[in-house]
């Protein structure tokens, strides 16, 4: 009985893994201009293009294997939307471990609020972070200036550091004569997601449990070690336009098979305008 048992759950563990993504052959709408993606397991549809090449399935993210480019797919729900990102590398960024993101969505008509992104939060302060030079001796600081997001280079501490703590916040423009939807959720991107250089997920650790601080509200939960999307809901509401200072400390690890350094890639929540 034992052994049947454990055959029953490997199947669902294998069917799990390589069950067809929700994306798949479905069309979706660019977030901030007028331009869709559809994703197929031998070909990615622009708008404009169609590149064709093999789509991977692993535990740690989908990506995309193209004739002229390599591409990192990143998907989750988020209420009533659907979001799909489709990363790829770039010669010319300003940030050394900058990735360019296409912003991807979809939102059933009974959702409560109207236009809705998933926007990178706002770094206050980083008050660990590990500083390298590379070949050339140029200082790499391992910390997201500005946008928490794969546009920037990526958050990384030591497992000896003793305080692992970034400052968050949603203050950013806003147009004042609209409302905006209440953060329910908060989105991570674990370990060090990067286009073409695959390796250094595995190789690097991840973030495994977490303490969120935010108000009067704290809670400690784990992280799934996995760099694709992954959403946490919320105990307590945020209101994305308060002057507010969200912290995210890292509490455990998922230890990398060669650097002692934990990396997170991303941290976003979704910010919709009310109907």
């Amino acid at each position: 009985m034992k052994r049947i048992i454990i055959v029953i759950y490997g199947l669902i563990s294998l069917f799990t893994v390589y069950a067809s993504p929700l994306y798949l052959e479905e069309q979706f709408i660019h977030t901030d201009e007028y331009a869709t993606v559809c994703i197929f397991n031998d070909r990615i549809d622009f708008t404009s293009y169609s590149e064709k090449g093999q789509l991977h399935q692993e535990n740690k993210y989908n990506y995309f294997l193209g004739d002229k480019t390599n591409y990192i797919i990143l998907d989750c729900q988020v209420l009533n939307t659907y979001f799909l990102y489709v990363i790829k590398n770039i010669e010319k960024r300003t940030h050394l471990y900058g990735s360019w993101e296409m912003t991807f969505s979809k939102t059933k008509k009974e959702a409560p609020y109207n236009s809705s992104k998933l926007v990178p939060f706002t770094v206050q302060n980083v008050e660990s972070f590990i500083t390298e030079s590379d070949k050339n001796g140029n200082e790499i600081c391992f910390r997201p200036e500005d946008y928490f997001s794969l546009t920037r280079n990526p958050w990384a501490v030591k497992e000896s550091y003793k305080e692992k703590r970034i400052h968050l916040t949603t203050k950013r423009w806003r147009n004042t004569i609209d409302s905006y939807y209440p953060i329910g959720d908060i989105v991570f991107v674990n370990g060090f997601v990067f286009p073409d250089k695959e390796y250094l997920y595995e190789q690097n650790s991840r973030a495994k449990k977490i303490r969120i601080s935010y108000e009067k509200t704290s809670f400690e939960i784990d992280l799934q070690d996995t760099g694709n999307f992954q959403v946490i809901h919320l105990p307590k509401t945020i209101d994305p336009t308060a002057n507010n200072d969200i912290i995210i400390e890292i509490l455990d690890f998922y230890k990398g098979t060669m650097y002692s350094d934990i990396v997170i890639s991303g941290i976003y929540y979704m910010d919709a305008i009310v109907k």
